[in-house]
C-alpha cells in the first residue's frame, strides 16, 4: 500500500466521522500502527472530529504529542481548489484582478489566469514569485497555491479558518 492510498483511506474514513463508534476507532489505530511500517513513516498524528468535538485524537511515533504540528503539504491544495471553485471564481480571470500587488508584480500577474495556478501552469517558480520561468509548462508551485488562498480571502473577506471551512462545507 502506497503513502498515497494509506493518506486516502484514512480520509476516506473521516469523512464519515460522527458514525464511528469506539471499536472502529480502536480498528483505525490498530490499521495506523500495522502500515506506518510499511509505507515508511516514523511519525504519524491523527484527529478524528465532527463539526462540534474532537471525537479522537493520538499520535504514533516518539517525539510527538497531540499539540505537535505537521505540515500539511500538498494535502491542502484540494481544499485550496475547491474554495477557488466554490466562490465562483472564474479559471480565465487573470490574477492582477485581485488584492495580490505585495505578492507578486502587476505585470506578472496581467499574465496569469486563475487555471494556471490551479494547473502548476502560471509559470511561476517553487517558491519566488520573482523567478519567471516559461508559462503553460507543469512546474509544481506551493507559491501558486499560497497565491489562491489569498485570493480566497480577498473575495470571501474571511481570514480564519473556522470561516473558510464554512466556504467549502
Amino acid at each position: 500500500m502506497t503513502l498515497q492510498t494509506f493518506i486516502f483511506i484514512l480520509l476516506f474514513i473521516f469523512s464519515f466521522s460522527r458514525y464511528l463508534n469506539q471499536v472502529q476507532i480502536d480498528a483505525i489505530d490498530k490499521l495506523i500502527e500495522e502500515r506506518m511500517e510499511s509505507v515508511k513513516l516514523n511519525k504519524f498524528g491523527i484527529v478524528i472530529a465532527n463539526s462540534t468535538s474532537i471525537i479522537h485524537q493520538k499520535v504514533f511515533g516518539e517525539g510527538i504529542t497531540t499539540k505537535s504540528r505537521f505540515p500539511l503539504a500538498s494535502v491542502t491544495i484540494s481544499f485550496t481548489a475547491l474554495g477557488i471553485l466554490k466562490l465562483g471564481i472564474p479559471l480565465n480571470q487573470t490574477i492582477d484582478k485581485f488584492n495580490l500587488g505585495k505578492y507578486i508584480d502587476d505585470d506578472l500577474a496581467k499574465k496569469i489566469t486563475v487555471k494556471d495556478l490551479l494547473s502548476h501552469s502560471s509559470g511561476l517558480a517553487k517558491a519566488s514569485p520573482k523567478q519567471e520561468v516559461k508559462k503553460g509548462e507543469f512546474l509544481y508551485s506551493n507559491y501558486g497555491y499560497s497565491l489562491l488562498g489569498k485570493i480566497i480571502e480577498d473575495q470571501s473577506q474571511e481570514k480564519n479558518n473556522g470561516e473558510y471551512i464554512k466556504i467549502i462545507f
